[in-house]
């Protein structure tokens, strides 16, 4: 995997990273990233007002992460990290002319799975167009050619996550049904693909059972940046019309969170995604029909 040469000392480049979220999904990404590298400049764009495009066509997921992706181009970031329901635009803006390098999780959680799975009965927590693109069971498939692989789809997570109904009896009940049918093939990984299945993962562990793995993508790929960004052992490769940005050598947490349209409970929900409060700002267009400019 391609990064940039960042080792986040004093004196030291660092690129800025850019995240595009299908909405406010995106945000458990941005927490582990944080997490990781708490000096690191990162732009978080989030498409709330289209949300949630995952379960729309693969047109309009190119297109959500294209303008995401351009914008935070033209905001200086070095990479671009796609958020679990816009991974299916991957290739898409990898084809795009001065885009920088694009990742998703998909490759290094099928890394893992492929290593840790037992049996090979892994299943895919994901969106449906995420699903659809294919691209866990290619990788996983190139990795380990006689892997079984299954998808669910857990569309009340939102909800759920959004009315801070976590551990509620009903949400119990929710959770065991969507996975009553990998308990039923013997599943033994998981792959959790989902930006709003995150904060259900401790329900998701213990419903799925002992016998299972549950593996977080968002970890996931933030351990492989943090990792490539951090060693010095990579270089960037963003194609040849892509000039990388001037360079930060700050070290104190920046990051800034903006979303197409913000909605009386989006603070509330973003908090619960990201684990402690986060500024949300519009995004210039917003703001602009806000004050009638």
């Amino acid at each position: 995997m391609d990064g940039i040469i960042s080792k986040g000392e004093k004196g030291d480049i660092v690129i800025p990273i850019g995240i595009v979220s299908d909405g406010l999904e995106g945000l458990p990404l941005l927490r582990c990233l944080a997490e990781r590298m708490p000096g690191r400049r990162i732009f978080f764009h989030g498409d709330t007002l289209r949300a949630p495009v995952g379960i729309r066509s693969r047109d309009a997921v190119i297109m959500s992460a294209e303008q995401g992706g351009r914008l935070l181009r033209k905001k200086g970031a070095g990479i671009i990290l796609l958020s679990d329901a816009l991974a299916a635009a991957s290739p898409h803006l990898e084809s795009m002319a001065g885009m920088p390098p694009v990742f998703t999780a998909v490759q290094a959680a099928a890394e893992m799975a492929a290593e840790k799975s037992r049996r090979g009965l892994v299943a895919v927590l994901g969106a449906p167009a995420l699903v659809d693109s294919g691209l866990y069971q290619t990788a996983l498939r190139a990795l380990r050619p006689a892997i079984r692989v299954s998808h669910v789809s857990m569309p009340l997570a939102e909800p759920l996550v959004r009315e801070g109904r976590l551990n509620r009896p009903e949400t119990r009940v929710i959770i065991k049904k969507y996975l009553h049918r990998l308990k039923l093939r013997q599943t033994d990984l998981l792959i959790c693909a989902h930006g709003w299945a995150v904060p259900l993962l401790p329900l998701i562990r213990e419903k799925i059972g002992k016998r299972a793995l549950v593996l977080d993508a968002a970890g996931i790929l933030a351990d492989r940046i943090c990792r490539d960004l951090c060693s010095g052992e990579t270089a960037v490769d963003g194609g040849a019309e892509w000039n990388p940005p001037a360079a930060d050598t700050g070290t104190s947490p920046r990051i800034r969170c903006e979303v197409t349209d913000i909605g009386p409970l989006d603070a509330e929900t973003a908090r619960r995604l990201f684990g402690r409060p986060l500024r949300l700002r519009g995004t210039a267009p917003i703001n602009e029909r806000k004050t009638g400019k």
